[in-house]
């Protein structure tokens, strides 16, 4: 057998022990098929399916919705190398704007969050988060109104688009796009971009939930009042005839602004979740008792839990379980976003207070 001269025998070593180290240490990643949940892949992958939030956490940049994977999206798992775990490069202490600062003591909310060149899906940057909470995060949050549903609102009406084939067109669901038939609301005009609400539960004595399920636009006004055309822009669920139609109320955030630690802030109560899960988790939508003026947009909520007295009779401190983010402020409730759970248990009736505030 030829032996092999010294320097090739070398180069042969390292090529193959680099092959065998990138084999190893490749990520742990699943590609989502049709009819996947993150509940099913954190059963299949980690043996216990109420670690999905695991899940969600490594893949916010993939999965805006934790509720909502699609066929093709490729997650890694926990446990999993970064995708460049080798090599440590500016845009990981730095992006276009300038250096990254660290997250507020205090809070839990992060400035920093992953975002997708719109060149290539693969290639993440690190950037700082603009806003406390986003325009997105606004829109599509339920919110309190009251108990005999929004005043002066308009009404979804059927689909205005033609039907090759005969079918129940008026209860079916509307889409993305689709031109339907609308009563608007007082003074709306062309172009104007109103709100489509459904309307849930009603908390007795307090007001009833409504969620937004999509911004709508005016194609043109009817004659004589009668019915408008208008169409819908951006879809948050189910687009149904007979849902309240409203203007569109925007949010103005200051940028790179985010909550700072505050010692007893407001008190308020947990009065809904989304739901009624036996486990919330992290994306969570919940609605707390108003406070005034005291909570706002963009502050961070925790939760606790009452745990009586000890053996002598002396009251213990509350234990902190959950840290959620407001996102809509009504005179009814305050809307908030699920940030972190810490313990298991989180349920209506417990206690709250402001432990960030916004500026």
């Amino acid at each position: 057998m030829p032996r092999l001269h010294p320097r090739t025998a070398l180069a042969v070593l390292v090529l193959a022990t680099a092959t065998r180290g990138t084999a190893q240490d490749a990520p742990r990643t699943h590609t989502v098929k049709k009819g996947d949940t993150l509940w099913d892949i954190a059963k299949s992958y980690l043996g216990n399916p109420f670690q999905w939030p695991e899940i969600y956490r490594l893949n916010q940049d993939v999965v805006e919705n934790p509720h909502w994977i699609y066929p093709g999206e490729l997650l890694r798992l926990p446990g999993a190398a970064p995708a460049d775990a080798t090599a440590t490069t500016a845009a990981e202490t730095a992006t276009p704007e300038g250096p990254i600062t660290a997250p507020p003591k205090g809070t839990v909310f992060d400035p920093r969050r992953y975002v997708k060149r719109r060149d290539a899906r693969s290639a993440l940057i690190l950037r700082q988060k603009t806003t406390a909470v986003r325009s997105g995060d606004y829109l599509r949050a339920p919110w309190l109104g009251p108990l005999s549903g929004p005043s002066g609102a308009g009404v979804v009406l059927p689909t205005a688009e033609a039907q090759g084939v005969a079918t129940n067109i008026e209860l079916r669901m509307l889409q993305h796009g689709e031109l339907f038939f609308v009563r608007p609301p007082a003074n709306a005009t062309v172009g104007t971009r109103l709100m489509a609400l459904r309307r849930d539960a009603t908390l007795l004595g307090f007001g009833r939930v409504l969620y937004p399920t999509a911004v709508i636009r005016m194609e043109s006004l009817g004659a004589n009042g009668g019915p408008a055309f208008a169409r819908v822009v951006q879809q948050f669920g189910n687009v149904e005839p007979g849902q309240d139609v409203v203007a569109l109320d925007t949010l103005a955030m200051p940028k790179a602004t985010v909550p700072g630690r505050v010692e007893f802030g407001a008190a308020t109560t947990l009065r809904w979740i989304d739901g009624a899960p036996v486990h919330p988790g992290i994306a969570q939508q919940m609605i707390f008792a108003p406070a005034g003026s005291a909570i706002t947009t963009g502050d961070q909520i925790t939760v606790f839990r009452d745990r009586g007295v000890d053996a002598h009779g002396a009251a213990l401190p509350p234990e902190a379980i959950a840290v959620a983010q407001v996102t809509r402020v009504t005179p009814q409730g305050v809307s908030a976003t699920v940030l972190e759970i810490y313990e298991p248990g989180l349920t209506v009736g417990m206690s709250a207070r402001v432990t960030a505030k916004m500026p």
